[in-house]
């Protein structure tokens, strides 16, 4: 937005010299570490002006950052409700091939191949789970915007989908998905061959 477009859109139509006058002026220090010594010389040189910086505190004051911590701890709880939910459905998943896994190993093949292709198994699994989440966000992020900002009336971005996020995405799904697949097979290997065929 070119600058008199903006004067003209938050001037006060009622007060004429809105349109002449500012109330707020913006400063990039060329060394950020001068910071406070400029609010110094600014206060004293122009009193009644109100000189603040404007990165994020530290304190813990920043609204934004209670914001961030409370989508850290969304996303916690809901990170470990969705394995809890993948580690029972990949035990029932190993229980319905209990008689095979029986098989394999009555006919000779050690515990350690089985592992080996569990891991496969669910690397393979974990892997096309999380590009597909990622495929479907990446889908659908538009359609989202969208709607939060016809819903709101506003210009905000409410999703986007970014490399980074992405690669975060796969460095936690694949992990759980075959720490969950190993976990659930594994309650099979350790049981006898005929326990496993039900003799």
């Amino acid at each position: 937005m070119h600058l008199p477009d903006l004067v003209a859109m938050t001037a006060d139509p009622a007060e004429p010299s809105s349109a002449e006058s500012i109330t707020a002026i913006n400063v990039r220090l060329a060394n950020p570490g001068a910071a406070a010594a400029f609010v110094t010389a600014i206060t004293a040189r122009a009193p009644g002006v109100a000189v603040r910086p404007t990165v994020r505190a530290r304190d813990g004051s920043d609204p934004f950052a209670v914001l961030e911590r409370f989508h850290v701890a969304v996303a916690i709880v809901t990170v470990l409700g969705s394995t809890a939910f993948l580690l029972a459905l990949m035990v029932m998943r190993a229980e319905e091939r209990r008689e095979t896994i029986g098989i394999i190993r009555l006919i000779g093949v050690s515990q350690r191949t089985i592992l080996l292709e569990v891991l496969a198994e669910g690397l393979l699994i974990a892997a096309a789970g999380a590009v597909f989440g990622i495929l479907l966000a990446i889908a659908t992020q538009g359609a989202v915007n969208q709607f939060f900002q016809w819903r709101y009336d506003t210009a905000l971005v409410f999703v986007r989908v970014t490399r980074s996020i992405a690669l975060q995405s796969i460095a936690v799904s694949v992990p759980l998905g075959i720490l969950a697949g190993l976990v659930g097979s594994w309650t099979l290997l350790r049981r006898d061959v005929l326990a496993l065929l039900g003799r």
